[in-house]
């Protein structure tokens, strides 16, 4: 990690994720169950959502059949740009999802997602910023499971 960093743990499902220490834990604005943002600016921003995992929605179909359907409550123009299979540390089968959209109707962002399945629940750390997500990267592959 370039940064020193601060580790998120979750209880159920357990696990705990690491973010750049000198990053503010704010209050969630959506369903996050730890959000983080730099203290300089609202992004980038790193969250981690624990959600009931969605019925019929394969892990490499998450992006387009789930992910792209939260990202339009809140923005317009959103475009996914890649969809990628992957692997946590361990072993543990993920999915790398890069959108483009656009906040308050003028605010170009770029949001980078790393979602996995845990038992019957969907387990998804994003990072979003003006330029570069993939700056974060790291830490949400630090994604482990205890």
């Amino acid at each position: 990690m370039r940064y020193s960093h601060s580790v998120y743990t979750h209880t159920s499902p357990s696990f705990s994720i690491s973010y750049p220490k000198h990053y503010k834990v704010t209050k969630p604005t959506l369903n996050e169950v730890l959000l983080v943002k730099n203290p300089m600016s609202s992004a980038p921003q790193l969250g981690v959502y624990v959600e009931n995992k969605p019925q019929g929605i394969q892990l490499q179909n998450i992006g387009q059949k789930y992910l792209h359907s939260l990202i339009e409550k809140y923005s317009t123009n959103v475009k996914l740009v890649s969809s990628t299979q992957t692997v946590l540390s361990d072993g543990t089968p993920a999915n790398e999802t890069l959108f483009d959209w656009v906040a308050n109707e003028h605010w170009p962002l770029k949001t980078m997602i790393l979602s996995t399945y845990r038992g019957d629940k969907l387990i998804f750390v994003t990072t979003t910023s003006f330029a570069h997500p993939e700056a974060l990267r790291e830490y949400l592959y630090s994604l482990r499971y205890d």
